[in-house]
């Protein structure tokens, strides 16, 4: 009986280690992705394009570097909203769908448009890992 009992503590253990290792948001420290989603937001609507690429993936930063280069004297961003989020991957991706107003040159009417994002969680910090921007 004893020996059930020490293998199912064991167990126990066991699993409540590798569930939270699989499990980021309960983690000390951990930064709610929406929360991230919005500075790298207001950098760009600022046009602090230098601040923006701090929450691009690597592999992602051609692609940023050539959305800065067509869209830093036309495009201006007035707000933005984000409509939804989902985790997946437990916990280790978030799909974020954002509305965000703008005008653009030579049009200046002002548009709306809905992204659909996706974030991965690396190291601890979230960073954006392909367009859209």
């Amino acid at each position: 009986m004893r020996t059930v009992f020490w293998c199912l503590l064991a167990l126990a253990a066991t699993l409540g280690i590798t569930g939270c290792s699989k499990a980021p948001h309960l983690q000390p420290g951990y930064v709610l992705p929406e929360e991230v989603v919005g500075y790298y937001m207001d950098a760009l609507r600022w046009k602090n394009y230098d601040e923006a690429e701090q929450f691009i993936a690597r592999e992602a930063r051609p692609a940023f570097a050539k959305f800065q280069k067509e869209n830093e004297d036309r495009l201006n961003i007035i707000d933005y909203k984000i409509i939804s989020s989902e985790l997946k991957d437990n916990g280790y991706t978030a799909l974020i769908k954002i509305r965000r107003d703008f005008f653009a040159v030579p049009a200046m009417s002002k548009q709306s448009e809905e992204l659909l994002q996706t974030w991965k969680l690396v190291n601890g910090r979230w960073y954006l890992s392909a367009p859209p921007f």
